[in-house]
């Protein structure tokens, strides 16, 4: 069955994400609780990527798995940068934004491959 170009760019993205992710991990330093986050991401991305690969049945499953993951990363990244200078309300703009292009993108990505999942059934 041939994967769509939606699936290809996810699949290249995380690969880049997992090599993203090994740099951090093992080129920078920072906090234990940091490189605990690093390898459970590359864990449920390397996951998601080899699922994704094969189109296997279970991947949405992994697609709700990642996008959960990576929202409780970018919680995080919000709560370190309050304190951060800079507009309070620009950056509540910024972040609304980002999450609702995210919600979006989950919930298309998940309802695509589904769709990709029942075609590749039904032939």
């Amino acid at each position: 069955m041939k994967k769509s170009f939606f699936i290809w760019a996810a699949i290249v993205l995380l690969a880049i994400s997992i090599l993203g992710e090994a740099y951090v991990l093992f080129l920078t330093s920072a906090p234990i609780y940091e490189y605990v986050m690093n390898i459970i991401t590359i864990i449920i991305y390397s996951v998601l990527l080899v699922k994704l690969f094969k189109l296997h049945k279970d991947v949405v499953r992994w697609i709700h798995a990642a996008f959960i993951w990576t929202g409780i990363g970018m919680i995080y990244n919000i709560i370190n940068t309050i304190d951060a200078q800079g507009s309070m309300q620009a950056m509540l703009i910024t972040n609304i934004l980002f999450w609702a292009i995210f919600i979006v993108l989950w919930v298309y990505f998940t309802k695509h491959v589904k769709k990709v999942l029942s075609s590749r059934l039904s032939n």
